[in-house]
């Protein structure tokens, strides 16, 4: 690698260090893999190599991962983007996945570097087309269960007015972290309440979405990487809810975001938001 040395850079080393160029590389013991000759700086591949080892270690560990899970069939792998030009990236991408994986199928298309940048206008101008996205996180209501000293954690008990105690934190969940979202696609689901208690009649609720990087959480709480991306409150009738409280839930998967739909039973309100499932 032959890079152009400017004049501007040879006098900021004399201003700061008070050497040349070449007495610098003799100091850091580079000699033997930098040459410095008419204006010029020469990189042998040796430390070129260096500049590249770390990401591409990254990005072998990171699709040797996504393959061995088995959450995907995988048997062809595409490689875009300005880095897969490199000679070196792709050769040692094939090498070590081939070692492991012999029937993996590894293509470069024509104008790799183009790839991600067409890839992202498409989804502007023409959205739809992106008809199936890999979910980033694990996508759960937050409910209401009656509290099990056996199973519930006691931090998470919770006593209301009427004097009955819930754990309140479970973590209900719709889609799950690597799952394939359709465009298009309604998930629904029917939530019930107990509101016996005459107090309990005249207090609002609410539907809450949470979001977790865990395939499995339990709780919505921070130590399951939990956090609310969506919350909707419901007040009550005038006359106050009935003995049972019904909610129908539903999640439509949109191009970029869902779309959130709950429907009040009890007074057939219809309560719409969106959250982005792109957001990170």
């Amino acid at each position: 690698m032959v890079l152009k040395c400017p004049a501007t850079f040879e006098e900021c080393l004399k201003e700061k260090r008070n050497k040349t160029l070449q007495e610098c590389v003799r100091e850091e013991r580079l000699s033997n893999v930098v040459e410095v000759k008419r204006g010029n700086i020469r990189l042998r591949p040796e430390l070129v190599r260096i500049f590249f080892n770390e990401p591409v270690e990254e990005i072998i560990k990171k699709l040797r991962e996504i393959i061995q899970s088995g959450k995907f069939e995988i048997d062809k792998l595409l490689l875009v983007g300005g880095f897969s030009d490199s000679p070196y990236v792709r050769e040692s991408v094939i090498r070590e996945l081939k070692r492991e994986f012999e029937r993996l199928d590894i293509v470069k298309p024509e104008e790799a570097c183009l790839h991600v940048l067409k890839g992202a206008v498409l989804t502007i101008c023409r959205p739809s087309h992106i008809s199936e996205r890999i979910s980033k996180y694990s996508y759960g209501f937050r409910v209401a269960v009656p509290f099990n000293a056996e199973v519930h954690p006691a931090k998470l008990r919770e006593r209301r007015q009427s004097g009955e105690e819930y754990c309140s934190d479970i973590f209900h969940k719709c889609i799950e972290v690597g799952q394939c979202l359709k465009y298009g696609e309604k998930i629904r689901i029917e939530f019930a309440g107990n509101r016996h208690d005459v107090r309990s009649k005249f207090e609002a609720c609410s539907t809450e979405l949470y979001r977790s990087s865990e395939a499995e959480p339990k709780y919505c709480t921070v130590e399951e990487s939990c956090e609310r991306v969506g919350k909707m409150i419901h007040y009550p009738p005038r006359e106050g809810w009935g003995n049972i409280v019904m909610f129908t839930a539903e999640i439509e998967i949109g191009e970029a975001e869902f779309k959130i739909s709950v429907i009040n039973a009890t007074t057939q309100e219809i309560f719409e938001t969106t959250v982005d499932f792109l957001d990170d």
